[in-house]
């Protein structure tokens, strides 16, 4: 958050799907799930749904997000436009973590491979 107390604007970069799926693949690995499998099965979705939507290929849907939010506390302002304000302050932390961990492919960026943590 900026000085003041206001949000920085929202770029359209951070609501592209490329970079929504970016956030979704992030938030399961901060959440503890080893495998997109799991993370799916947790929010009742199919496996390959999910990878569409961390593949970029679509974008999520409003109802799988509530269903993030619900089950997760993944705020509906930081899947869609990366805005932090409202996740709870732990996941947050860990978001952020693992963020800085993630490297990032420069001709696709919503590829990528997560460094070794710890």
């Amino acid at each position: 958050m900026m000085q003041g107390g206001k949000k920085p604007p929202v770029s359209a970069d951070l609501e592209s799907k490329e970079a929504i799926a970016e956030r979704l693949e992030i938030a399961r690995i901060a959440l503890g799930y080893a495998t997109q499998q799991a993370f799916a099965a947790s929010v009742q979705i199919t496996p390959s749904k999910w990878n569409n939507y961390v593949a970029a290929r679509d974008r999520i849907p409003l109802n799988v997000a509530l269903e993030l939010r619900k089950r997760h506390r993944l705020s509906l302002d930081w899947i869609y436009s990366a805005d932090p304000t409202g996740l709870p302050l732990a996941l947050a932390r860990r978001i952020e973590e693992v963020s800085a961990n993630v490297e990032r492919s420069a001709t696709q960026p919503h590829r990528r491979k997560t460094v070794p943590q710890r």
